[in-house]
């Protein structure tokens, strides 16, 4: 265990840049009526019988958010079928990309530790939650989410076990 601990930068690192790489995956769909008897081009794919998506990453959705901040009559219900207070809880998935950045730069400090595992445990049920409530998921084409929670789950973990074996060492 004690490998976990003093190979947490590089493990950090990885699970921030896999994060970050999940954010700009899709999380959900921009719905377009299109009747079953026709196709749907790319990058479009069939969701149901009437309709068919476009994979929108969650970086989109935040630039929504933001945009509709500052424009009040930026309908982003009509563009992603969340209203603006609702669409707000997508900057939860934002928390655990600040504080790794924050502990990979200045170190382990106790309460940069413990803010850092309540981001995680915040961003995971977020993102679990988000996903069960997608009409469309599981669905091969929202990739972003289905990257984002694995990876926050087992960083989770290390995290955690970083945290005993640091406990551990000390009490030697």
């Amino acid at each position: 265990m004690s490998w976990i601990y003093e190979n947490k930068q590089y493990w950090r690192a990885f699970a921030l840049a896999l994060m970050v790489v999940a954010i700009a995956g899709p999380w959900g769909f921009d719905r377009i009526h299109v009747p079953a008897p026709h196709e749907c081009s790319s990058p479009h794919v069939r969701l149901d019988d009437m309709f068919c998506g476009l994979p929108l990453s969650l970086a989109w959705s935040l630039n929504a958010l933001v945009a509709g901040f500052r424009s009040a009559g930026f309908s982003v219900r009509a563009a992603v079928g969340i209203p603006l207070p609702g669409l707000s809880i997508l900057l939860l998935p934002l928390l655990p990309l600040a504080t790794t950045a924050v502990l990979l730069w200045r170190g382990d400090g106790q309460p940069w530790r413990n803010t850092h595992l309540a981001a995680l445990v915040t961003a995971a049920v977020t993102v679990l939650f988000v996903a069960a409530l997608n009409p469309y998921a599981p669905h091969w084409a929202l990739w972003g989410y289905l990257l984002y929670a694995p990876v926050a789950l087992v960083m989770l973990l290390l995290e955690l076990l970083a945290l005993a074996s640091d406990r551990a060492t000390a009490y030697e």
